[in-house]
């Protein structure tokens, strides 16, 4: 894929209400919402993003997945647009040293969590001299450092946008998931 095509992935704001690790059976109950932009560089071909795929990861640990389907064609011209994504849930921690959990305490003593962003896309390329061109790829946002802003309460912290890294995607099975 040439570097024209591929689009720039950025974290804007990060809102995280709930981030608590359960003291008896290790399940974090999280909710956070996301607002990424996305950004095709090129003057020439338009993107449409038939899939997004976004999986909220801790410690390399996957604790949520969120999908949209069909949803944004950005032009040439438009150059970019902002995607909202909620993720709420709940998820076992697999603590294997015990080193986690200190970490966990350590970062909630702090008030900020070193949260990751993996954004996976299914997207078609388009331009009147380019018959539609069906490309995958994901951009990896690590190391966001989200403070917790529990309702009604604001904290200290700020949260700095943050640009993400893209990553070639080998294994296009990934949709599976």
């Amino acid at each position: 894929m040439e570097d024209i095509s591929i689009p720039k992935v950025q974290v804007n704001d990060v809102t995280l209400t709930q981030f608590m690790l359960s003291p008896t059976n290790n399940t974090l109950y999280y909710n956070l919402s996301v607002n990424t932009t996305f950004q095709n560089p090129s003057s020439q071909v338009g993107i449409h993003f038939d899939k997004i795929v976004a999986n909220l990861m801790y410690h390399g640990q996957r604790l949520g997945t969120k999908a949209m389907h069909d949803v944004y064609y950005l032009n040439h011209k438009e150059q970019k647009t902002n995607v909202n994504v909620a993720l709420r849930g709940e998820h076992v921690l697999q603590l294997i040293n015990g080193d986690e959990k200190l970490v966990y305490e350590l970062e909630t003593k702090n008030g900020v969590y070193n949260i990751g962003l993996n954004v996976r896309l299914a997207m078609r390329l388009r331009a009147i001299w380019l018959d539609d061109f069906d490309e995958t790829c994901q951009f990896m946002c690590d190391n966001l450092q989200v403070p917790l802003n529990p309702e009604g309460k604001v904290s200290s912290a700020k949260f700095g946008s943050t640009k993400c890294s893209y990553k070639e995607l080998k294994d296009k099975s990934f949709w599976e998931d």
